[in-house]
């Protein structure tokens, strides 16, 4: 016959405060972690594009169960119901505010947030005789001037500003800086020309056709002439490492 099981010691007071710790610490960072919008839903916001096709699919599913219902009457419900649980969320995360600020364990981006079907990338074409042709087209093996620096993290983090169309002047900068670079090429040529391009996520059976996004109107076109430009205040730039061609 077996021997019983020892018994189990009990708690000190430094086990119900690792206990308590460790409590405090899930609470602080899950509840800001649930899926909700950042502010206030308003049915306006559901009306749009992106925010208008997830709701069409919601009710496509609500009918197919029964239950139907109108563009305006699925809006305002789920703003009613996102209100309240924003409101219940930013209640119960508040008081763990400090701890978040000082640990570090802020929640910084968005979790779980809807995904848009339209995009943009980072284009630089050059004229040559008169004609463009590309230097670097993102996510474009073929066409990678200054790759290296371009796909780098922190120029990506830098460039995602410009999709949503916010941060002109360091979009300006930019194109300056690119311009400059290719400036002090021996093969440059007579110009630069940096946009943004408008891309367009298809359905998925178009994307499995096509297997290529949909390429839309460019935006925010910038020129610039290599002769005109006077980059003395740019020497220091810095250059690609020679690996650059993968």
């Amino acid at each position: 016959m077996s021997a019983p099981p020892p018994a189990r010691a009990p708690l000190r007071p430094r086990d119900w405060l690792r206990l308590a710790f460790v409590a405090a610490h899930v609470w602080a960072v899950a509840i800001p972690a649930i899926p909700s919008p950042p502010s206030r839903l308003s049915v306006e916001e559901l009306s749009k594009r992106g925010a208008k096709r997830t709701l069409a699919a919601w009710r496509g599913m609500l009918a197919a169960a029964g239950v139907e219902l109108s563009h305006e009457q699925a809006a305002r419900g789920v703003a009613r119901v996102a209100n309240r649980a924003i409101a219940a969320r930013n209640l119960l995360s508040k008081p763990m505010e400090p701890y978040r600020r000082l640990s570090g364990a802020r929640q910084s981006w968005r979790m779980f947030s809807q995904v848009s079907d339209r995009t943009a990338r980072l284009e630089v074409w050059e004229r040559r005789n008169g004609v463009l042709e590309p230097l670097y087209i993102a996510l474009d093996p073929a066409h990678q001037w200054r790759g290296r620096t371009l796909r780098a993290e922190r120029m990506r983090a830098y460039t995602n500003l410009f999709v949503s169309k916010t941060g002109r002047p360091s979009y300006v900068a930019l194109v300056e800086w690119l311009a400059c670079l290719r400036k002090a090429e021996p093969e440059a040529g007579e110009g630069m020309r940096v946009q943004m391009q408008r891309l367009q996520i298809p359905s998925p059976a178009k994307l499995a056709e096509t297997g290529a996004l949909v390429v839309d109107q460019p935006y925010w076109p910038e020129e610039r002439s290599y002769a005109a430009l006077d980059c003395a205040a740019r020497a220091g730039a810095p250059a690609d490492d020679p690996g650059e061609e993968e």
